[in-house]
């Protein structure tokens, strides 16, 4: 054979193999879809499976995959990674940034059949354990029943899982900590289908710091969950109340007041304190509040002592709930979030952690949610959640966790009608600008966002919320998901910022899941054929 006969062969055979990546890639769903039995657009149960909380993510998912056993999971993920599709995981579908539905396209593993549901109570050493597809309203009621309570959030359609992933905040937190800081242990199937058992103190103690705080979607599918619970009958108080406020001052002070003065709060009360959206609107601040000890009296006293003393609310009566009633209140929220946000249809949101507040940021903040001017439209709402106290006890390198030091969280959303074109973007610039103000501010103190409060938008993801943890998570991502295979808009970033790029193919993206280039290998084996002629 001639010179020019090899350099025609190997021509031939490069072109050839380096067209089987995009070939396999366009066939793979395909192929990957004979396999396994999936939910697609058209069929029964697809739109369900589809509704987000957080709608300015949402995407037209190509296929959700429903595993039932850890068996069925495993083979997914190995066949997912053969044809090198990088799927999304899905419990509740509450995630504020829905990186379970978010890729165009693209596979998502739904967990809401994987092992149940099922809740295993042991009352005898005080734990649960708790299957991957399980919501927040299952373990309150089957925990509940048994006297006992866990750290939960604010809504019962919230998927447990993912809940705790990001760190789990919630009205017992200031007394008991974050769900994160009651894991025992953690089951999961990672991206190369191994089922691991992730503990404190055994070989995945680094993964296991990584999974408080870190995120879902970053390490892989939490198959169990299993954590401490602790007795509650007759030793906690809820309760309610609103006061008015007379002008947009007024507001602005309480929100001041309510940042500046929580670290004087009494350990064993926490109350969320938030704007009237929810409630039909009007010149109106609401708060829920818990107290942990069990005379109604003194809870009553020690909430009131501390709006008139430290909020500047004069208010005499506070309304006293039965646990049930409040339950009734978040817990039992339905996943549309309430009636006037199903009309708006688009939802986005943000969060900000703080310690402090200036007086003027206060009154920019009041008066950005009541303006008519921004071309954002829409219903808009703002809350704190309080933190502290027990959460702040902790160190906050213990944890992958980034926002122990804040005294308050502040959640806002944006609901709007996103049949109006360019309503999506306003609504986005409208959160973001809401945390621009806080950086801009040397008399208000920022310290990142909460991983489970974020919808959109943040081009400095990563240091908003991991902070000085960020180095070591990319460590950790970099061991047990080398090929990115769990990826999406907030997945903790191996490479350097400025070195991806930017391809618009997602599936295509990061580092590819086969071990080596077909055209290298094309290449590299034309030439050794070509020795032998």
């Amino acid at each position: 054979m001639g010179l020019h006969d090899i350099i025609v062969k190997m021509m031939g055979t490069l072109l050839a193999v380096s067209s089987w990546k995009s070939v396999s890639a366009e066939k793979g769903l395909d192929a990957f879809l004979q396999t396994f039995e999936a939910v697609t657009p058209g069929m029964a149960g697809y739109d369900e499976l589809k509704k987000i909380w957080i709608t300015s993510n949402e995407a037209n998912v190509a296929a959700f995959v429903q595993p039932t056993s850890v068996e069925e999971l495993k083979g997914m993920i190995l066949k997912l990674r053969e044809y090198d599709i990088r799927p999304m995981i899905q419990c509740g579908g509450h995630s504020f940034s829905s990186y379970a539905t978010q890729k165009e396209n693209g596979v998502t593993i739904d967990t809401s059949r994987l092992l149940g549901p099922k809740i295993e109570v042991d009352t005898e050493n005080l734990t649960a354990t708790i299957s991957g597809c399980v919501l927040q309203q299952e373990v309150h009621d089957v925990v509940g029943a048994t006297g006992n309570a866990f750290i939960g959030g604010h809504h019962g359609d919230v998927g447990y899982a993912g809940y705790i992933l990001g760190g789990g905040q919630g009205f017992r937190g200031r007394i008991e900590g974050l769900a994160i800081d009651k894991v025992l242990e953690f089951r999961i199937v990672t991206a190369e289908g191994e089922e691991l058992l992730v503990t404190p103190t055994n070989d995945h103690a680094d993964l296991f710091w990584a999974m408080q705080g870190a995120g879902g979607g970053n390490f892989g599918v939490v198959v169990e969950t299993k954590i401490e619970i602790f007795p509650h009958e007759g030793k906690e108080v809820w309760g309610t109340l609103q006061f008015p406020y007379a002008s947009r001052d007024d507001a602005s002070l309480y929100f001041q007041n309510y940042v500046n003065h929580h670290n004087t709060l009494d350990e064993k009360l926490n109350f969320r304190m938030a704007d009237n959206a929810f409630k039909g609107g009007g010149d109106i601040l609401y708060a829920d509040f818990a107290y942990f000890g069990a005379n109604k009296t003194i809870a009553e006293q020690v909430m009131l002592d501390f709006m008139k003393a430290k909020m500047g609310v004069d208010v005499s009566t506070v309304n006293i709930l039965t646990s049930e009633e409040f339950d009734s209140l978040h817990m039992q929220t339905p996943f549309d979030g309430g009636e006037t946000w199903t009309l708006d249809g688009g939802r986005t949101a943000g969060s900000a952690y703080m310690t402090k507040v200036s007086l003027e940021t206060s009154r920019w903040i009041i008066d950005h949610f009541l303006s008519d001017s921004h071309p954002c439209k829409g219903t808009r709402h703002w809350a704190f959640t309080a933190c502290g106290a027990a959460i702040k006890e902790v160190p906050k390198t213990a944890t992958a966790f980034w926002g122990r030091e804040a005294e308050v969280e502040m959640e806002f959303f944006v609901g709007y009608d996103n049949t109006i074109e360019g309503m999506d973007q306003h609504c986005k610039n409208f959160i973001n600008e809401v945390i621009e103000q806080m950086q801009s501010d040397s008399e208000t103190t920022y310290l990142g966002s909460y991983y489970n409060h974020v919808a959109d938008g943040y081009d400095d993801y990563a240091v908003r919320f991991w902070g000085d943890n960020l180095k070591r998570l990319q460590g950790i991502k970099t061991k047990y998901d080398p090929d990115i295979f769990w990826q999406w808009q907030y997945s903790i970033p191996i490479e350097e910022e400025g070195t991806d790029d930017d391809d618009d193919d997602d599936d295509d993206s990061g580092k590819s899941l086969t071990a080596l280039d077909p055209r290298i290998f094309g290449f590299v084996l034309t030439l050794i054929l070509a020795c032998f002629y």
